[in-house]
C-alpha cells in the first residue's frame, strides 16, 4: 500500500522533502484532485508539493479525447478543487500559485479541442495493457465507461 510506504518514509527520513509531479491523463484526471487533497489531509505532502502537468502526447491519452459528459465532470471537479486550494491561506506554501495554475489550466485545456475521434486508439491501447497485465480497465475505472461506448467510436 502506497500510503503505508509513505508513512514509513516519513518515519525513517522525516526531514527529506517529498514532492509529487504527476502527469494528468485521461486515465487519472478524475482522481488527481481527490488524491491531492487526501495526501495533504493525511500530512503526506504539503499542498504546494504536488505539481501536476497536462499530458500533450501521445494524444490518444490526452484529456481532450474524453466525451463531453466526462469533460463536464472534470470541469466541475477541478472548479471545486481550485476553490479548496484557494481556501488554503498559508503563506508558507510558496509554490501554491504554481499548483493552482496547473490545476486551473485543466479546465481551458479540456474544453479547447474535441479529440474524441482518438477514442478508438485509447480503447485499443487499454486493451493491449489489459492483455499484458491480465487486468480489465473498466473494472478498475468504471467511471470511464463512456469512453468505451460503441468501441470508442463517437
Amino acid at each position: 500500500d502506497v500510503m503505508a510506504l509513505r508513512r514509513q518514509l516519513q518515519s525513517i527520513c522525516p526531514k527529506v522533502q517529498f514532492m509529487i509531479c504527476s502527469t494528468i491523463t485521461a486515465m487519472n484526471v478524475l482522481h488527481l484532485p481527490d488524491f491531492h487533497r487526501e495526501w495533504v489531509t493525511e500530512g503526506f505532502v504539503f499542498a504546494d508539493d504536488f505539481i501536476p502537468h497536462i499530458l500533450k502526447r501521445p494524444e490518444q491519452l490526452s484529456i481532450q479525447i474524453m466525451p463531453q459528459v466526462l469533460k463536464d465532470q472534470v470541469v466541475n471537479l477541478y472548479h471545486n478543487h481550485i476553490q479548496w486550494l484557494d481556501s488554503l491561506q498559508d503563506p508558507s506554501l510558496k509554490k501554491m500559485s504554481i499548483v493552482r495554475n496547473e490545476f486551473a489550466s485543466v479546465i481551458p485545456y479540456i474544453q479547447d479541442k474535441d479529440k474524441s475521434s482518438l477514442l478508438p486508439e485509447f480503447v485499443e491501447f487499454t486493451a493491449q495493457l489489459d492483455t499484458l497485465r491480465g487486468e480489465h480497465f473498466l473494472e478498475v475505472f468504471p467511471e470511464l465507461a463512456p469512453m468505451f461506448e460503441n468501441g470508442g467510436k463517437t
